[in-house]
């Protein structure tokens, strides 16, 4: 088990790295820049060293070590953080004070430093070189942990080792061992998030080990640009869900019943690619509300008012409120919500089929439908429990399943409609719209028992979603008559 020197010096060193691969220089052209650009690169690594110092200074490790259940062996549990001015954090951020507002510096070759986690296996203090090789999922650690798990097997029962001494192989109780480790690493960045959510750092803080604490929700991120300072201060509103930065002049002329339009823009990770928007895959926008486009509909994620706590989240994704004119919306998918790549659901908080839907339906939906949504199999529950219809019927259209859909039209016409009388009551056959994909694209679905398509004109559109009071639509800013 490493000690907590063994553990900074192997952190400071994987920054050490970062570090250099941001050196812009190469060796063949020094002492032949220009002055100019040499001064630059000066500066910048006095930024780097004094971020590295910084860094060092400040890093503290929270540790967990104990016999495994079953006394399988022993683990430990290392959890870096950081003592910050202003409070403890899972991430670094370098913030100086000046006239009474906070600057972030940069960190790396980003905005935020968070350690990397990782989990480590050995038997009776061997370290078999290919054990991550035979077991790569098992040792996979948590996306958003950034513990350092060390585990040390000494009962046969749960490991062993391979004949060449190259591995160490995992019965099923050791990878049970392994996952309890995970979990409980979990539960331990849950208790620290609860202890430590300083306003000023809980928007990244929070992003590590847990999204979702109700008294952890962002207030502070970066501002837009000023000058040559980078403003960390408090979020503004109405605020928009995350941008495509190239809107950024279009979102500066957008009003919500009158106000200026609030964006926030991206942060990046010091060392790699990563990138985080203002706020998490589980906070909710107020509203989704419709955002002007020449001569096409288009939709945004809204905070009308800085957000107090977390709102009891859908089983399929987030609750949120759409117009009141938009009877028909069931939902939406809004593509790269918290970061890139990252997609929410947001569901209709008003609507009949969203309401039907609980934990366990669509638990039974998730379990029953793993491998494709064919729902012939499964026709009898379908029609005699309406958590789990509703939960298909949102599964359906959370994965675009138009072929199938048509094939039934064709092939099984009675099972929808018997699933639509059992969703929505005899005789009802209520049609439903559902966006998939607010913010990027302006088609939107129309779906019932006779029919799944695919509406892009706007004329037919409108029909089914008039347009809006000014509570639920941002407009552009009404230029002063001369």
């Amino acid at each position: 088990m490493k000690q907590e020197p063994d553990l900074a010096a192997e952190l400071m060193a994987s920054i050490d790295q970062g570090l250099a691969k941001s050196e812009t220089s190469a060796p063949t052209t020094q002492g032949l820049l220009p002055n100019a650009i040499e001064e630059e690169l000066d500066v910048r690594r006095q930024e780097q060293e004094s971020f590295r110092h910084e860094l060092q200074a400040c890093l503290r490790w929270s540790l967990s070590e104990g016999r495994l259940p079953g006394d399988y062996g022993s683990y430990r549990i290392s959890i870096p953080y950081f003592a910050l001015e202003l409070g403890s954090s899972f991430a670094f951020l370098q913030l100086t004070s000046q006239d009474q507002q906070f600057v972030l510096k940069s960190t790396g070759r980003g905005h935020f430093f968070v350690p990397e986690g990782g989990i480590t296996v050995g038997w009776k203090s061997m370290i078999g070189p290919y054990t991550r090789l035979f077991h790569r999922r098992e040792l996979q650690q948590y996306a958003n942990l950034s513990s350092q798990i060390e585990i040390d097997f000494d009962d046969s029962a749960a490991a062993a080792v391979s004949a060449n001494r190259w591995s160490v192989e995992l019965s099923s109780k050791g990878v049970g061992s392994v996952q309890w480790s995970k979990d409980e690493a979990h539960r331990l960045h849950l208790r620290f998030l609860e202890e430590n959510h300083s306003p000023v750092y809980v928007a990244v803080s929070g992003r590590v080990g847990s999204t979702m604490l109700a008294d952890a929700v962002p207030k502070y991120w970066l501002g837009k640009e000023q000058s040559e300072k980078q403003l960390w201060q408090p979020l503004a509103f109405p605020l928009v869900a995350s941008s495509n930065r190239f809107n950024t002049k279009e979102l500066a002329k957008l009003r919500f019943r009158g106000e200026p339009l609030h964006s926030a823009p991206e942060i990046t990770a010091a060392f790699s690619h990563k990138t985080l928007y203002w706020h998490s895959l589980w906070l909710a926008p107020d509203r989704g509300v419709e955002r002007p486009y020449p001569a096409r509909l288009g939709f945004e994620a809204l905070w009308t008012e800085s957000p107090t706590s977390f709102r009891p989240l859908h089983p399929a994704g987030l609750r949120t409120s759409f117009p009141p004119e938009w009877l028909k919306v069931v939902g939406g998918a809004r593509e790269h919500y918290s970061a890139p790549g990252e997609t929410a659901f947001l569901w209709n908080r008003d609507h009949m089929i969203v309401n039907q839907v609980d934990g366990p339906g669509w638990q039974k939906c998730r379990d029953s439908f793993a491998l494709n949504l064919n729902p012939l199999a499964h026709r009898s529950d379908l029609l005699s429990q309406r958590n789990f219809s509703a939960s298909w019927l949102l599964k359906c259209l959370m994965t675009n399943a138009e072929v199938l859909w048509n094939g039934l039209i064709e092939k099984e016409s009675a099972l929808l409609l018997d699933l639509w009388a059992q969703i929505f009551g005899a005789g009802m056959e209520n049609d439903l719209v559902y966006l998939p994909n607010l913010a990027y694209s302006s088609k939107i679905l129309l779906v019932g028992p006779y029919q799944w398509k695919v509406l892009s004109d706007y004329d037919e559109q409108r029909l089914h979603l008039p347009e809006p009071s000014v509570d639920w639509r941002l407009e552009f800013e009404t230029q002063p008559s001369e």
